[in-house]
């Protein structure tokens, strides 16, 4: 990765901890705790609970609210323990689960499209009437109505 580069990336993470710390200070401030790592050839973004790691040509092309979206996601992830789960919950179902019950949270704080240009669809329900917004994610995995592990990346 070039200077020039590196220096996109590392202003974007700036502006966006800079506009979380000054609109949503819970988020801005743990976002100041942990060390981006830029992982060539990832897909997205993940963390371990320290770091988050990330591509940074997913980074790049993400719109100001969707890196800050993004950065919320990753930082509830490790605020609701989701990262340090038993072997039996690994895998992309429980994940999914996680995700759906994140994107309720940040419903909350304001984060309240059905889609962003770059992340997609963000899933805060399954079809039908369930609500989801009491359930905790192990009661989302089971309201699945089917398993990920039958889909195509």
């Amino acid at each position: 990765m070039t200077e020039q580069r590196k220096n996109r990336v590392r202003k974007k993470i700036q502006e966006s901890r800079g506009r979380l710390l000054s609109t949503m200070p819970f988020f801005g401030l743990l976002l100041m705790y942990l060390k981006f790592v830029a992982v060539p050839g990832m897909k997205k973004i993940s963390t371990n609970g320290k770091c988050i790691y990330f591509s940074p040509d997913f980074l790049e092309k993400l719109y100001d609210k969707e890196m800050d979206y993004i950065l919320c996601h990753q930082i509830l992830h490790i605020v609701c323990g989701h990262i340090w789960r038993d072997r039996d919950l690994s895998g992309d179902d429980y994940h999914f689960a996680c995700d759906i019950f994140l994107n309720l949270i940040l419903e909350y704080y304001g984060y309240d499209e059905e889609k962003y240009p770059h992340l997609g669809y963000i899933y805060r329900k399954m079809s039908g009437s369930i609500d989801f917004h009491d359930k905790t994610p192990l009661e989302i995995r089971d309201w699945l109505p089917y398993s990920l592990k039958v889909f195509d990346e």
